[in-house]
């Protein structure tokens, strides 16, 4: 099977495009200030959902300008409709920053994962009867493998029942389990971590246990490496009681030693909609992509010290990210459907 890494030109092509990433190679020992907001305009709350009394949240990445301006911003994940998405935009990009400093200079930065919330001071906390007693009804029909009649049942239920924060994340934990039995993985993990999103748990502690340990465990099997350990060392620090936690901690340790025998990490990818990216923590610097179906447009390379965007333009292409750039998230747009690799190599 053809792979990137063992492409005879590897060399000379991670040398022409290697020059394209290092163009402000700056020490990564230097001191380094992140930016700072300045921004005093409040978050508005979108009037369709302020009417149906429901909550929600954004996550966004963007992009801050030597000036402090943002551009660049991207919807990463999203609960509760499309009104707090184009609320969650139009606030971050009227936003103003003092921006990142390297050295005393300013330097382009990016957010990777900013969350904005909405909730009601006076809103109903809980869930209601209604939507305990469908839920109930689509959870007996998870039990019973009844995959076809839960997809029917819980059409519509979302938008006319799923209105706070405790119902969001019990409807998150059904979608959960409903795309594990079907086998939609990337679905799958999306809803654990909103399951799991909220800073206290939102559902029983035995079901908050379990989902986290799940969302580990399935982190590491997506090779999602960055993400993983974050969750273990969440699992760590702020819940130390899980009965699990030695067994994850050990599993982590086994998960790094293997790690540093192995010359490529291989994540498979697909674009689910032209209008958002597929994105991706990077464990190491030196990556590669490989097209496998359809076509890819572009990669954002998002690091604490550093952004920039780069054309896809042929099958196979490979850089190498400077260690002065930070932390780094990959953002990749195509066509819908469009299937590739993603390759982590070894550093040498």
């Amino acid at each position: 099977m053809y792979s990137l890494f063992n492409h005879p030109n590897l060399y000379f092509l991670s040398f022409l495009l290697f020059s394209q990433l290092s163009y402000s190679n700056e020490s990564s020992n230097g001191l380094y200030e992140p930016p700072q907001s300045l921004s005093t305009h409040k978050l508005s709350y979108p009037k369709k959902e302020l009417s149906l009394g429901r909550e929600g949240s954004v996550i966004v990445s963007y992009v801050v300008n030597t000036d402090g301006s943002v551009t660049d911003a991207v919807i990463v994940d999203s609960e509760g409709g499309v009104g707090f998405e184009k609320h969650a935009l139009k606030y971050i990009r009227k936003a103003k920053f003092i921006p990142a400093k390297l050295n005393g200079v300013s330097i382009k930065s990016s957010n990777q994962k900013h969350k904005l919330t909405w909730a009601l001071n006076s809103g109903r906390r809980g869930v209601s009867k209604k939507f305990l007693a469908k839920y109930r009804t689509l959870q007996i029909q998870l039990s019973n493998n009844q995959l076809e009649e839960y997809a029917k049942t819980i059409s519509g239920f979302e938008e006319k029942l799923v209105k706070n924060t405790e119902e969001r994340a019990w409807f998150s934990l059904l979608q959960a389990n409903y795309y594990r039995l079907v086998g939609d993985k990337d679905s799958y993990l999306t809803y654990l971590n909103r399951t799991l999103s909220y800073e206290s748990p939102q559902i029983p502690k035995k079901m908050h246990s379990s989902a986290i340990a799940s969302l580990y465990s399935e982190q590491v099997k997506q090779r999602k490496y960055v993400e993983a350990f974050e969750t273990a060392e969440r699992i760590s620090s702020k819940y130390n009681k899980h009965p699990m936690l030695d067994e994850i901690l050990k599993h982590k340790a086994k998960v790094v030693a293997s790690l540093e025998k192995t010359q490529v990490i291989t994540t498979s990818g697909k674009i689910s909609t032209s209008e958002r990216p597929w994105h991706h923590s990077l464990y190491r610097r030196h990556i590669g992509v490989e097209v496998t179906e359809g076509k890819l447009n572009k990669m954002d390379i998002r690091c604490d010290r550093k952004a920039t965007t780069i054309e896809i333009t042929s099958q196979a292409q490979s850089w190498k990210i400077p260690k002065s750039w930070g932390h780094c998230v990959v953002q990749l747009w195509g066509d819908r459907d469009s299937r590739f690799r993603l390759l982590e190599q070894i550093e040498l």
